[in-house]
């Protein structure tokens, strides 16, 4: 269970070693920490090659792209006015 909870979150997060340190924190167990660390890049490589931007990153520039175009309109509706 371990495992498989290091793998889901850096397969969506892209980060291993902050997989592993969030996952060894749970399990409040160190003896656990060099097979959470390949099982977390093991995963992380997976991920990379189905999608090389990470979750979070695509949704910050998501959020910016999205904000930009809504500030963009609002400018220009108050010169239209």
């Amino acid at each position: 269970v371990l495992l498989g909870m290091a793998a889901y979150f850096c397969g969506v997060a892209q980060s291993p070693l902050t997989a592993t340190i969030i996952v060894m924190e749970i399990c409040d167990n160190q003896q656990v920490t060099l097979a959470l660390l390949a099982t977390a890049f093991l995963a992380f490589g997976v991920s990379r090659m189905v999608c090389p931007r990470p979750l979070y990153s695509a949704l910050a520039n998501g959020f910016l792209e999205k904000t930009e175009r809504m500030a963009r309109q609002a400018s220009h509706d108050k010169l239209e006015k």
